[in-house]
């Protein structure tokens, strides 16, 4: 059985979501900071 997800069909997917999507996701692991600070973050990031 090989692996499910690999690097490069992980990045294919995180391509095919809408940006925010894509922010959402990789603000987290990036800052290392929470779901709701990640929202937050997004918000402000709207209003500029």
């Amino acid at each position: 059985m090989g692996i499910r997800h690999s690097d490069k069909g992980s990045l294919n997917h995180l391509e095919s979501k809408p940006l925010d999507a894509k922010f959402l996701h990789e603000i987290p692991h990036g800052l290392r900071c929470s779901p709701f600070e990640a929202e937050v973050v997004l918000s402000i990031a709207r209003e500029n």
